[in-house]
């Protein structure tokens, strides 16, 4: 059983509260607790001027972050070159993307896409973010095709 209660900033907290079983053959009392459920995608603190707001913003700009001054075709082989923070690349639906600048903006922290850099993370993508619009949120990012 789940109960919510109120935190200090007005937002609901849940609380696990043990599940109390009588046994019908005896009087018995078992008590359980049950196991928290892992969410993977814990969302972890960012620097102060990280956020997606901060992100919006940058990309708003227009300011050029992909590293090319226009797109190019990208093979496999190009792309798994570009697997460091300092120059990562990742694919998503066909689409290149230079994501060294948006790393540090990432609510589940950087590791996750550093995880998948140089590599074609489209499957995982879709997993955590299907309704995300990747080309919206990397516009300024955007290398080039994968061909």
């Amino acid at each position: 059983m789940v109960a919510l209660f109120k935190s200090s900033l007005g937002r609901p907290e849940q609380h696990q509260t043990p599940q109390i079983r009588i046994s019908p053959a005896s009087s018995n009392v078992e008590h359980s607790e049950k196991q928290p459920r892992r969410d993977f995608r814990v969302k972890k603190y960012v620097a102060p001027g990280f956020s997606q707001l901060n992100w919006s913003k940058l990309v708003a700009s227009g300011q050029n972050l992909s590293g090319v001054e226009k797109p190019i075709p990208v093979t496999k082989e190009e792309l798994a070159k570009h697997k460091t923070k300092e120059d990562c690349w990742i694919a998503i639906r066909g689409k290149v993307y230079n994501v060294s600048a948006y790393l540090p903006y990432h609510p589940a922290g950087q590791k996750r896409i550093l995880d998948y850099a140089g590599r074609d993370a489209t499957v995982i993508f879709m997993k955590f973010h299907a309704w995300v619009n990747e080309e919206a949120l990397l516009k300024t990012s955007f290398v080039g095709f994968l061909v």
